[in-house]
């Protein structure tokens, strides 16, 4: 069993032995006395870049000015080794009229600003790694997804625009948007179509975006793709 607890006001990630007294000595919340039969793993931590570091790496892109703020919040909370990868590859960050996106043939985030959800920067920032990286033959984030397909615990169907489309049901999901695939329904069922672990196209971007604004939430829902991320995987493809 674990779960998180509280000692000197920080926060730990407990593994303890699923036994009765060990319940017990856990119910008593004398850590202090307990330490020894704990496995203590920091919480993962939020980022948080000052305005001059931030400020810094803006200034080195291409940026529009409309989005400046929405790219601003989202910068304060990703790692710089990450920033860097989008002042290395010369990516642009625009206004986009409707939804946000990633355009690999020009290297183009485009940011809708009457939308401005926190981490949509960084959603379209996992787009782009698995793009550039080409992450999809990265042999850990394979084993990693094909997992994920292989226990995954359904298939359901949602409308996008109208069109149904494919979704793929796990317990690791932050939320169902992370099982979507753009396989239309009735090409599915249609073509007897076999799915294969990369047409779960937004599972690192839902993923990199979760490990960006709630590293705590990644962590505990997809231990594998945090280490993965946490340990430079999507900036270096030979990993």
């Amino acid at each position: 069993m674990s779960r998180w607890i509280k000692n000197d006001n920080k926060y730990y990630y407990v593994k303890y032995d699923d036994s009765e007294e060990m319940r017990i000595k856990y119910s008593s919340k004398v850590l202090r006395y307990n330490i020894i039969a704990f496995d203590f793993v920091q919480q993962p931590k939020k980022v948080f870049n000052t305005d001059v570091v931030v400020e810094e790496i803006m200034n080195q892109l291409s940026i529009d000015d409309e989005v400046r703020d929405i790219v601003k919040r989202d910068f304060k909370m990703i790692p710089i080794d990450h920033l860097q990868f989008l002042v290395d590859n010369d990516i642009r960050i625009v206004s986009a009229s409707d939804e946000t996106y990633y355009d690999g043939n020009n290297r183009i985030i485009g940011i809708n600003s009457l939308k401005p959800k926190e981490g949509m920067v960084a959603h379209e920032m996992g787009h782009m790694f698995v793009d550039i990286n080409n992450l999809y033959k990265n042999n850990e984030l394979k084993m990693i997804m094909q997992e994920i397909l292989d226990n995954s615990i359904g298939i359901i169907h949602n409308y996008v625009n109208n069109d149904l489309y494919i979704y793929i049901e796990s317990k690791k999901f932050i939320r169902e948007y992370q099982g979507r695939t753009y396989i239309l329904e009735k090409d599915y069922y249609i073509n007897h179509i076999q799915l294969v672990f990369s047409d779960l196209e937004e599972y690192v971007s839902v993923g990199f975006e979760t490990f960006v604004i709630n590293p705590k939430l990644l962590y505990t829902k997809d231990r594998e793709l945090y280490d993965f991320i946490e340990k430079g995987g999507l900036t270096n493809e030979s990993i």
